[in-house]
């Protein structure tokens, strides 16, 4: 008997999934030859997102998240971008699909939560698991919507659920499961209804949390942009630089909007003051789109207190450009 073809499997999966036929990453950015083959051709271009789906639920269910990110990218450096034509390019992508799914079909059973803090991608969220005197866990979960609407909701964990602490009186409760997904937690409330209680109109908290790594805490977050500032204080700018600059590579998948824009500008600021101005450029490239819209644009662009969050950024996005463009 024949065994099936499983580069046909694989196609015939995703022509009756609806994605949308593009690349998993910005074509409009393309510069290498293998990304340009890529977007070029419809078939590769699927398979590209096929594989960031498959990805993106191995990494969710692995135990080893870290040396899963390795292997993919050595798998990109080694097997794909090595690819000078199209045969080669469905080759490779259908040999890492095929493993990244068996990865996802094998996959750990769940782990027991850890206390610990988490973040959402794009770090809208955070979940903070705790373990207190009793020997039991508690949570807190601190998530931003647009517009400045929030929620906030606490509680102690049984069995992987949570009713939180202040519920509304007059309604049904609410139920919060907490599940361990690798070194990930997916947060999920029972109905929506009941949960809206802890949650303005434009927030919500249910989504996966990661764990940051180290180095990309909260706390050590915090630590870092002190001890950057006291460097720049100093003068001490290559010092500053080298302290502030990997947050943008290690941090950026749980670091939230503002913030990186913030630290685009402060390494903006300190590639200035070390007579980098194409460095300072480079830096303000993804930052000055807002930068060079009037006022009234961005009030039509962003909720009021959107708008009230942005524009200081905007405001020393503009300085640092004058600077760096030595006017």
């Amino acid at each position: 008997m024949n065994k099936p073809n499983p580069l046909l499997l694989l196609l015939s999966l995703y022509a009756l999934t609806p994605f949308a036929h593009s690349a998993s990453f910005d074509c409009s950015k393309a510069s290498s030859p293998v990304e340009k083959t890529i977007c070029a051709d419809k078939q590769l271009s699927d398979l590209d997102e096929l594989l960031l789906l498959s990805y993106k639920k191995a990494l969710v269910g692995s135990a080893n998240a870290t040396a899963l990110k390795a292997e993919q990218q050595a798998w990109l450096k080694k097997e794909r971008n090595v690819c000078s034509d199209k045969s080669c390019l469905t080759q490779a992508y259908t040999l890492r699909l095929a493993a990244l799914n068996e990865q996802v079909a094998t996959a750990a059973p769940q782990s027991p939560l850890q206390p610990g803090d988490y973040l959402t991608e794009k770090g809208w969220g955070q979940l903070t698991i705790t373990q207190d005197k009793n020997a039991g866990l508690r949570f807190s979960i601190e998530a931003m919507g647009g517009n400045g609407h929030s929620c906030q909701l606490a509680g102690a964990i049984h069995d992987g659920k949570s009713i939180p602490d202040e519920q509304d009186a007059g309604g049904e409760q609410c139920v919060v499961s907490f599940s361990a997904k690798g070194d990930n937690i997916e947060v999920t409330p029972n109905s929506e209804e009941p949960c809206r209680y802890f949650c303005g109109m434009r927030a919500s908290f249910d989504g996966l949390y990661l764990n940051p790594g180290k180095g990309c805490e909260p706390s050590a977050l915090n630590q870092t942009r002190e001890k950057f500032k006291k460097l720049y204080d100093k003068q001490a700018y290559a010092e500053a630089r080298s302290t502030l600059q990997p947050l943008l590579q290690q941090c950026a998948l749980t670091l939230d909007w503002l913030e990186i824009d913030w630290i685009r500008n402060d390494l903006a600021l300190t590639a200035y003051k070390l007579g980098d101005t194409a460095g300072c450029q480079a830096l303000l490239r993804t930052v000055s789109v807002d930068a060079n819209k009037t006022d009234d644009e961005l009030r039509n662009d962003y909720p009021p207190t959107d708008f009230d969050n942005v524009l200081p950024i905007v405001k020393a996005t503009r300085t640092n450009m004058k600077l760096c463009q030595g006017r």
